[in-house]
């Protein structure tokens, strides 16, 4: 019910945790002590001067400084992810949800634990798009390595397949020669043989 700076602030059941039976009746008491007081929107502290005049509230707020200075930090941020649509662009970074974390969180209203729900989301998502760009780098460079090698043994192979294809056909040829030889040296033979000039 205290700003960061000290003043009053009005707060919503939800925002003061009401749902809970222990805060509901602290709250009960607090109003009707007059410390509290209840409007149709939600409660605020009667008057400032009990943040000011009051010994024991005063060392409460003192000590509790940091907590409402990060529980107006995650209404703010939250109400801005809110007006732009939700967008990740809004989210709290970890360095955001680490400051959070080491401070004993305040009670937090719906809006504001999906905003810090979606904020770890979008931290786990931004690390995972990192490690794949990281592994995706040499991975695509292992690809296209891969690739290059695989062409230029297909190119190779081709190469290799036309000079076998070529060496085929002249050894087919030099086969049908060499018979051809055999048939004229036979036919030759046959001829002195016979003695026919």
């Amino acid at each position: 019910l205290v700003t960061a700076e000290g003043t009053r602030a009005r707060r919503s059941d939800d925002a003061l945790g009401a749902a809970d039976t222990e805060a509901r009746a602290a709250l009960e008491a607090l109003v009707r002590g007059r410390v509290v007081v209840a409007r149709e929107d939600g409660y605020e502290i009667a008057h400032e001067a009990l943040g000011t005049r009051w010994h024991t509230l005063r060392g409460w707020l003192s000590q509790d400084g940091e907590r409402r200075a990060l529980a107006q930090r995650l209404e703010r941020a939250t109400a801005e992810w809110d007006r732009l649509g939700r967008t990740a662009e809004a989210l709290w970074r970890q360095k955001q949800l680490d400051e959070r974390d080491a401070v004993v969180a305040p009670p937090a209203n719906a809006r504001e634990t999906a905003f810090v729900a979606a904020s770890r989301r979008e931290v786990r998502r931004r690390r995972v798009r990192r490690w794949i760009v990281v592994a995706g780098v040499p991975l695509a460079a292992l690809a296209i390595y891969g690739a290059t090698r695989v062409q230029r043994h297909r190119e190779v192979t081709a190469r290799v397949a036309a000079a076998v294809g070529q060496a085929d056909a002249a050894t087919t040829r030099a086969h049908a020669a060499v018979a051809e030889f055999e048939r004229l040296r036979a036919q030759s033979f046959a001829r002195f043989d016979a003695l026919d000039p």
